[in-house]
């Protein structure tokens, strides 16, 4: 059972308490300004980009109305290094530097919503698509760390972490309405109210809700088409509020999605749905305990009800688990030491799992396969000197106990020069590791312990300049290496059976080049190209993985008040993998690259008018296939994705 902790533990430091940070208003920045913003999610406290000891991207949320970006997903297909595939067209996921995780379950990448952990406990899954909580007219800018962030967070931030920040009560300044229609019969709504409290507070509340039919999609190997794939009941939920120097935070999300494409062992076009639902009180404060010292304290409280898919006429009802944590995370910020900038603390976390059996049932009894009540425990140090003018040195350990593995330290370097005139150059060495989720150590309903942890290690040299006239350049190389990479979907390894275990060492190397430019704010363009050459035992092609991305984005006056927004993603050719309908063979294929264009037009008089915009995505209605997931889809080497679609939306402020 989970300890009781009372929430209002914050207030015993709630003497002498100090004015939260005023937030940067990302949305309005220039390129030049953009490179000062400050970002939290890597140094742990406010700190300008361009001396962030890591590669990091900030994209503003002004970019998800121009370019009709429905999706965190969809913004990530724009991300330099990032790309991302729907291998049953139920959970998008992200590939990031030439590795996706054959799980399909985003388990390697970190999810934060406002610095609160969104990965949930029973799969470690990290939601990014229509399935997340996220609503992008909520979302004030997006903080993306590629590379390991183990040293910062823990587990899943092999590949990199990333942190949707939304916006505040005065970013709004009264009620807002939401609508959208698009293809599929895809209907939205959003209700807002945000204000500026009297005593210098904030006051934010929204709700969300969206329903979809979703499109008929032919499937390889089958003269059947599976019907309705995109069906979806969506509601969430996000309230927050600020005063003095405490925030407190509460968000929840539902789901329900119908799945026809013959996944889980159902028949294709079976009415088939998968559900999942999240919800999370977060209680966070910033004191000051002394000259130059000061106390971040948090506690949250996380509930993952039971996910399951309900099939008929295959089966009713397969469960798969329930979860909840509660945690405490403690740090200390120490600016008395000259030149030095340390951050120490602690985290604690208990959590709760009952994992069910498969049920076959006409009840929707769940069958309780075992329960699991583990503890987690983190100690982590940080110290930035700063040399001189010019140059600083970060140096942080962190060390985990999460009941699998004991006493895990992830550390971290970096060396950041902020020349004047010859731009920002950093060397970093960065290292995380994420153990088997407790699904992956049940599949089957028996407790397994013989799947070891992943571990990564990677180094990256980056540069960046920017020139008064708005032009920003980038450039960076890095190399990693990967011990025990777990995987589910069929191997030979596995004799033609679906489990999981570790797959193996990956090593990588790779960079990525990109070019941005704004000659005003209505008038600006970026471009990247990115190489990954990432490979399994040495030499063998990972699944899923494009050694070449290369994205283009453009936004521009049509005329008076219309803005147009274009984008041009390529993703190189992928291998796919699949087994036989009777799981004896393994066989495969290179999916042909693909190249994606979208096309947003929006309209608005002034702030205070309503603003509509305008998406037509696939405008070339290009035949678009993802490698399928092997061991949920069996004789299927890959899923076709959405032909063109359209939208319309409108917001409108009161």
């Amino acid at each position: 059972m989970l300890s009781v902790v009372p929430l209002c533990f914050i207030a015993i430091y709630a003497n002498n308490a100090m004015a939260l940070i005023e937030e940067t208003n990302i949305p309005s920045l220039s390129i030049e300004d953009l490179l000062q913003a400050d970002v939290v999610s890597v140094s742990l406290f406010d700190k300008p980009i361009n001396q962030v000891p890591a590669v990091v991207n900030i994209v503003p949320g002004a970019d998800f109305k121009r370019y009709g970006w429905r999706t965190v997903a969809d913004m990530l297909r724009t991300v330099p290094g990032f790309y991302i595939s729907n291998p049953e067209r139920a959970y998008p996921l992200v590939g990031v530097m030439g590795l996706a995780s054959p799980a399909i379950y985003n388990e390697d990448i970190l999810v934060l919503l406002d610095g609160h952990r969104m990965n949930e406990n029973m799969y470690d899954q990290g939601l990014l698509g229509d399935d997340s909580i996220f609503d992008v007219d909520l979302i004030d800018h997006v903080e993306i760390i590629r590379g390991p962030a183990s040293s910062i967070y823990g587990g899943n931030a092999l590949m990199g972490a990333i942190n949707v920040v939304t916006k505040t009560g005065r970013d709004f300044n009264g009620a807002e309405i939401g609508l959208a229609l698009g293809s599929g019969r895809d209907r939205g709504g959003r209700v807002t109210y945000g204000t500026e409290l009297d005593n210098g507070g904030d006051f934010l509340i929204s709700a969300t809700r969206r329903t979809s039919e979703g499109f008929s999609v032919p499937l390889d190997n089958s003269p059947i088409s599976a019907n309705n794939v995109e069906g979806i009941s969506r509601n969430s939920f996000i309230s927050k509020i600020k005063f003095d120097a405490f925030e407190i935070e509460a968000a929840s999300y539902a789901r329900y999605k119908s799945i026809p494409i013959g996944i889980y062992g159902t028949t294709i076009n079976d009415l088939t749905y998968v559900q999942e639902a999240h919800s999370f009180l977060d209680v966070k404060s910033r004191q000051e305990l002394g000259q130059n010292l000061y106390l971040l304290a948090r506690t949250y409280y996380d509930i993952d009800p039971a996910k399951y898919v309900d099939s008929y006429p295959t089966y009713r009802v397969i469960q798969n688990g329930d979860s909840r944590s509660l945690g405490l995370d403690f740090q200390v910020i120490d600016k008395s030491f000259t030149q030095h900038q340390i951050v120490y603390g602690v985290e604690i976390i208990d959590r709760y799992f009952a994992v069910f059996s498969q049920n076959y049932t006409n009840n929707y009894q769940p069958n309780v396969a075992f329960n699991d009540s583990r503890k987690f425990y983190a100690g982590f140090f940080q110290d930035e000197f700063r040399v001189n003018q010019n140059w600083s040195f970060t140096a942080r350990l962190r060390c985990d106990n999460n009941g699998i593995v004991f006493d895990i330290c992830s550390p971290g370097f970096a060396l950041v020069n902020n020349s004047s005139g010859a731009g920002i150059f950093k060397s970093s060495y960065g290292s995380a590791f994420r153990s088997p989720n407790i699904y992956e150590r049940s599949f089957g309903g028996t407790l397994q312990n013989n799947i070891q942890t992943e571990r990564i290690k990677s180094i990256n040299f980056s540069w960046d300049s920017s020139t008064q006239d708005s032009l920003r350049l980038h450039a960076d190389v890095y190399r990693y290496s990967m011990t025990e990479l777990i995987g589910g979907n069929m191997n030979p390894k596995t004799n033609g059976t679906f489990t999981y275990l570790n797959l193996g060492d990956v090593s990588a190397y790779g960079g990525v080049l990109s070019v941005e430019k704004n000659w005003s704010p209505d008038l600006g363009a970026k471009i990247s190209y990115s190489f990954s050459h990432a490979r399994l035992y040495g030499s063998q092609l990972l699944d899923n993985s494009p050694d070449h991305l290369i994205k283009a984005n453009v936004h521009f006056p049509i005329s008076s008040h219309w803005l147009g927004g274009y984008e041009l993603q390529y993703c190189d050719r992928r291998l796919a993998q699949g087994s036989n309908i009777d799981g004896s063979a393994l066989t495969s294929t290179m999916l042909p690259y693909q190249f994606v264009n979208n096309l947003t037009a929006k309209f608005s008089e002034s702030k205070h008018s309503p603003e509509w915009t305008f998406s037509i995505y696939n405008l070339f209605n290009r035949k678009l296939i993802d490698p399928a997931d092997d061991g949920l889809a069996l004789n299927r080497l890959y899923v076709q994705q959405n032909s063109r679609e359209y939208r319309a939306a409108v917001r409108i402020p009161f």
